[in-house]
């Protein structure tokens, strides 16, 4: 008998390639997985000394187009992409790049000041920036040895 070493991930990514591979053989992913997938835009949320930071990846929408509100600590993004209009002279390819609405919320932490809150966006990334609470921000303390 011979021993084999066993890598449980290796499992799991066959399983997923053999799946990837039926769903190319049927034409692709199944439609409501596309569909939310394409809908969902990705964000990083990072915390900076001074601000919390969201940055959320919007290609191809128009600045008039977004939407950012915060309401009792609850932060929401949303926009819409236009089809540019459809092409009569010839079908598609390959159709990956989907209009419409979409919409993504976050809870946003205690120590933020709504406010004070700021967006931009710039090369298709909005960036919401909240300012910390000066009385909410965290303090270290002096440890004093006593003798």
């Amino acid at each position: 008998m011979v021993l084999q070493r066993w890598y449980p991930t290796s499992d799991v990514r066959r399983v997923e390639d053999s799946q990837g591979r039926v769903w190319r053989g049927l034409g692709g992913w199944p439609l409501a997985y596309r569909y939310v997938a394409d809908r969902i835009a990705p964000v990083d949320v990072r915390e900076e000394d001074d601000h919390i930071v969201v940055s959320a990846s919007i290609p191809g929408v128009r600045p008039e187009d977004i939407r950012v509100t915060t309401e009792d600590g609850l932060l929401t993004i949303s926009a819409e992409s236009h089809d540019e209009g459809e092409d009569k002279k010839g079908g598609y390819l390959v159709r990956e790049r989907r209009s419409g609405e979409f919409s993504r919320s976050f809870r946003l932490p205690d120590v933020v000041d709504e406010e004070g809150a700021e967006a931009a966006y710039e090369y298709g990334v909005l960036t919401v920036s909240f300012p910390k609470q000066e009385a909410k921000r965290s303090k270290q303390l002096e440890v004093k040895v006593k003798s």
